[in-house]
């Protein structure tokens, strides 16, 4: 113990308290009234100490003078047994040595956590912020590329092969089963989408539905088509909803010249909707400044379950591409946009296997599922299968079933 106390700390609703014994403070109140023990339900000095407690922190005790930063605890007797009353004190005030008294103050610098880190008492240190319990924790990170929500894929085998016998007309289902977490959460959003490919060599892209956590009237339909690199099929607008775009330019990795298309459609919890995308034509035309491009069409679509209106999200046009050549590639993700904290918010999303209509006769055979980042730290991911869909799991409360980096089969 030194001039101003003991450093003992006791555990506290917001912070912590540093406990001074045989010590108090002159004058300084805040203005409220003394709490006397006979007023209160405690039955021993610890419970008198945690309700003196509860009213600083709470504000019950600021008064004219100034906000409530501890309290004085007078005792009946010198032996401190039972208490009588304990006085609060304003934001700042320093003990002195007073045997017969006891004075608690509010530690709040101490306990204040960055990056909506959770004081840890036991610790008198931050843990990882609040809503997180997993096994990899990294104290008040701000979002980055380790415990970010990663990626999920999930991978279509057919028979015959798709890239044996194209398909020109595919449907599957997406359900947001319980997304109203990210409307709590406020920002950024998911993406449940389908990869596709045409051919060999063709374009490639991917459609779906985008919901978002800051306003409902942002959620879209998509439909996005990238040029081939080596710029020998590219791709063009065949409806109001498109345009040539750089898709994905903000990405390292993915960006390049195309079409998108974009239906804005606000979405809720419990929400079905079957998405197709078929070849309507064989061959079309698209003009743009003076210069004709030919080959076929292909239009994505979207209806709600119990619904009759068919929305199109889009329709493009692939340039030169053969007439006999379709979708080599069908498969899924689940992603969550922006950059999005492990625990941030608990969603899941449910997604129907696709079938292929043309040609009749593939048949869905293999499901498998992939987390993308084997050394990453968020691990509140999960895939499971229930009946013909696949649901992707993410937040709060979600363990996985296949390691961080790894596939599951189903």
């Amino acid at each position: 113990m030194n001039e101003k106390g003991s450093a003992m700390k006791m555990n506290g609703l917001v912070g912590f308290l540093d406990f001074f014994e045989g010590h108090a403070i002159k004058k300084n109140g805040t203005g409220a009234k003394k709490l006397k023990f006979k007023d209160t339900d405690a039955a021993n000095t610890e419970e008198f100490v945690d309700i003196c407690r509860s009213m600083c922190e709470d504000g019950d005790a600021d008064g004219k003078n100034g906000s409530c930063g501890g309290f004085v605890v007078n005792y009946t007797n010198r032996s401190k047994s039972t208490p009588k009353f304990c006085v609060f004190k304003k934001e700042g005030s320093q003990p002195y040595k007073k045997p017969a008294k006891d004075t608690y103050l509010i530690n709040t610098k101490q306990a204040a956590c960055q990056n909506a880190g959770t004081f840890n008492n036991t610790r008198e240190a931050c843990d990882c912020y609040s809503g997180y319990d997993g096994d990899n924790c990294e104290n008040e990170a701000e979002c980055n590329q380790s415990n970010k929500q990663k990626s999920m894929y999930v991978n279509y085998d057919f028979d015959p092969p798709l890239k044996e016998s194209n398909a020109f007309d595919v449907s599957a289902e997406i359900t947001w089963t319980d997304i109203n977490g990210i409307d709590e959460y406020g920002k950024n959003g998911i993406y449940e989408a389908y990869t596709i490919k045409m051919g060999k060599n063709g374009p490639g892209g991917y459609f779906g539905a985008q919901i978002k956590g800051k306003n409902s009237n942002e959620d879209m339909l998509l439909f996005s088509i990238w040029d081939t690199k080596d710029g020998n099929s590219m791709v063009w607008p065949m409806h109001g909803n498109c345009k040539r775009n750089c898709n994905d330019c903000g990405s390292a990795h993915s960006g390049g010249t195309g079409v998108k298309c974009n239906y804005d459609l606000p979405m809720d919890e419990g929400e079905r909707y079957t998405m197709r995308i078929q070849r309507t034509a064989e061959q079309g035309t698209y003009t743009a400044e003076a210069e004709t491009y030919t080959g076929p069409v292909w239009q994505v679509t979207a209806v709600a379950e119990g619904s009759d209106d068919e929305i199109i999200v889009g329709e493009i046009l692939f340039q030169d591409l053969d007439a006999d050549t379709g979708l080599s590639k069908f498969n899924g993700f689940h992603e969550h946009l922006g950059c999005t904290r492990c625990a941030s918010f608990y969603a899941k999303v449910g997604r129907k296997d696709p079938v292929v209509q043309v040609p009749a006769t593939t048949t869905l055979v293999d499901v498998s599922g992939k987390h993308t980042c084997a050394d990453c730290s968020c691990d509140m991911y999960n895939m499971t299968r229930q009946g013909d869909s696949i649901f992707f799991e993410t937040g709060p409360g979600t363990e996985p079933d296949f390691p961080m980096g790894g596939t599951i089969e189903f």
